[in-house]
């Protein structure tokens, strides 16, 4: 039996080049550290004159498989991934893609009415449009001369 002498500083710097890889990598391939599936639905959110909208990637989801809800100042999308199932789950040789609900909520930047909202699917992308509240678009003041 031999007998190796431990040296707890040799750990300490495999610990150390552990994170500074952690951090390297997180801050030059952010991609890696978003969540997948189920939790990730990007978005893009844009103001017009008008109306606030929202673009949701939902790629393989049917629009009656969304339910969306809206108030204010918040809308909440829903979602749901579902499997084929004419596969068996015995016959998959790969399976990375992830099945289940999806739930994003996004706070608006301004207030809209919710009740005239108007959404459409294409191609696997939800716009939905929101327009803005009476009280939240833009009014120019006119300056008066003296």
């Amino acid at each position: 039996m031999t007998l190796t002498r431990w040296q707890p500083l040799s750990e300490l710097r495999s610990l150390r080049t552990a994170m500074e890889r952690l951090f390297e990598e997180g801050f030059h391939e952010p991609a890696r550290l978003l969540p997948r599936w189920p939790w990730a639905m990007p978005i893009d959110m844009y103001e017009t004159d008008t109306e606030v909208v929202i673009r949701a990637s939902l790629p393989g989801i049917k629009p009656e498989d969304v339910d969306i809800t809206a108030g204010a100042d918040t809308v909440t999308v829903r979602a749901e991934v579902k499997r084929d199932a004419a596969v068996k789950a015995e016959r998959y040789v790969c399976q990375e893609i992830e099945y289940g609900q999806i739930v994003r909520t996004v706070p608006l930047p301004i207030a809209v009415r919710a009740g005239e909202a108007e959404a459409r699917f294409d191609n696997g992308m939800l716009v939905l449009r929101l327009p803005k509240a009476e009280e939240a678009k833009i009014k120019h003041i006119p300056i008066k001369a003296q």
